[in-house]
């Protein structure tokens, strides 16, 4: 927008035909200047009820103000504010979530649920770079959207693979649920039996048979060399531990 000129608040409801709220002057863009807004995306309010704002990036920040569980007091967005940087965090993952999916009639609204699940998968993702082909160089910055566009593809394998053997990892048989209670709820890594880099472009995955859940740890420990350790290496290297502690 190209700012055209000042104005008193009788002329801007003039030319905007609003009823606008009491200020000294108003702002009127040079015609043609300006772009329309057109919001497609919106959070949930147990999304908006976390965000924090203050100055400076700071930790430490207000909240939103609600008149009730979904409405918002109209005169708690007024004024410059600055997002805290995990608010900011939180905003651009919601972005990220969104940006690929089909701009609709309607908005796309997130929850918090949805927006846990995409931070999961999106780990996962990094999670599993060591099991993407040797020797093959990423600039930073690229990193991430090769490794999700990988792991995006194998989605259907991955969930076809949890309603099989479900979320207990197979070497370790934590439950993360049980571990942590509702915030690990569904919460798996998923391990290639064989690594992908030794899997030719038709190959196709059988989720069953090439797949298994484990937890994190058991996923590091099992990428400590490269070719991985098998689930049976850290059930024995368990097992081992607690003799050696007995």
């Amino acid at each position: 927008m190209t700012v055209g000129r000042f104005v008193a608040r009788e002329e801007a409801v003039r030319i905007s035909q609003r009823n606008l709220y009491d200020t000294g002057e108003w702002v009127v863009a040079q015609e043609g200047s300006g772009t329309l807004l057109r919001p497609y995306r919106q959070l949930m309010p147990d999304l908006t009820k976390r965000l924090r704002f203050g100055s400076g990036g700071s930790a430490l920040g207000k909240a939103l103000l609600f008149i009730d569980d979904r409405n918002l007091d109209p005169q708690t967005t007024r004024g410059v504010r600055g997002l805290t940087t995990a608010s900011a965090t939180l905003l651009d993952d919601a972005i990220e979530l969104t940006d690929n999916q089909p701009r609709l009639g309607s908005p796309v609204t997130i929850s918090d649920h949805e927006l846990r699940e995409y931070r999961a998968r999106r780990d996962l993702a990094l999670v599993l770079h060591e099991e993407l082909r040797n020797g093959t160089v990423y600039l930073e910055g690229s990193v991430k959207q090769v490794l999700v566009n990988r792991y995006e593809r194998d989605l259907t394998a991955r969930e076809e693979c949890i309603r099989h053997y479900g979320t207990v990892c197979s070497a370790c048989k934590l439950d993360l649920n049980t571990a942590y209670g509702e915030v690990a709820a569904g919460f798996i890594h998923v391990h290639h039996l064989i690594k992908l880099s030794t899997l030719g472009p038709d190959y196709v995955l059988n989720p069953v048979d090439d797949l298994r859940p484990v937890c994190p740890n058991c996923h590091a420990i099992i990428h400590r060399r490269d070719p991985p350790y098998s689930i049976g290496d850290v059930q024995r290297f368990m097992e081992s531990g607690r003799s050696g502690r007995g």
